[in-house]
């Protein structure tokens, strides 16, 4: 999940919960999870973001 608090973003693993914050804005979590390589999906009409170690 990315969410939005005290004006920065957090990028969240749905499976472990590992993070990453103090993103200035959606798209810079966003750019930062593809570098990462993160995999984003939408599961349940719900986007969902995997970590590089959760990963099959």
């Amino acid at each position: 999940m990315i969410s939005k608090e005290y004006g920065k973003y957090t990028l969240e693993c749905d499976c472990c919960g590992r993070y990453h914050s103090n993103f200035d804005t959606f798209e810079d979590a966003l750019y930062y999870a593809k570098e990462m390589g993160w995999k984003r999906k939408l599961e349940k009409g719900e986007w969902i973001n995997i970590c590089e170690d959760c990963q099959d």
